[in-house]
């Protein structure tokens, strides 16, 4: 399987609790690998423990994540972090890990998959595909 997008911390969310967008995020991830910041990775961990406690702790989402067949990016180079600062002025609705998100996606030409209507503001970066 190749990688073919970018998933935003809102998508893979979704996905997880079952929310409308989540069969199309569960027939990418049958098909295609999908790419993930470390970054949104993380705030995927602490929202998802958070919210769904009674079916995740970190350790076991992680664990999920994994299985879900996310591969994961670690890149943190000085231009990629002012690339995310960036997109994160350019769109001030967004959070810094939603720039994050958006820069992979610039970075690798691929598009990020999200749930978040303000990305939107930010589609000079990358492209979007809403989920919902």
């Amino acid at each position: 399987m190749t990688i073919e997008f970018v998933l935003d911390t809102s998508a893979l969310v979704a996905y997880a609790r079952d929310e409308p967008g989540s069969s199309t995020i569960a027939g990418i991830l049958d098909t295609h690998r999908c790419l993930m910041h470390a970054v949104n990775v993380g705030e995927f961990l602490c929202a998802i423990s958070r919210r769904m406690s009674e079916r995740f702790d970190p350790e076991s989402a992680n664990l999920w994540v994994e299985q879900a067949g996310v591969e994961r990016s670690y890149v943190l180079t000085p231009a990629f972090l002012v690339l995310s600062a960036r997109i994160r002025r350019a769109a001030p609705a967004l959070s810094f890990g939603d720039g994050v998100a958006l820069a992979l996606a610039s970075v690798s030409g691929l598009p990020v998959l999200t749930t978040e209507k303000a990305f939107r503001a930010a589609a000079d970066f990358a492209a979007i595909d809403l989920i919902r």
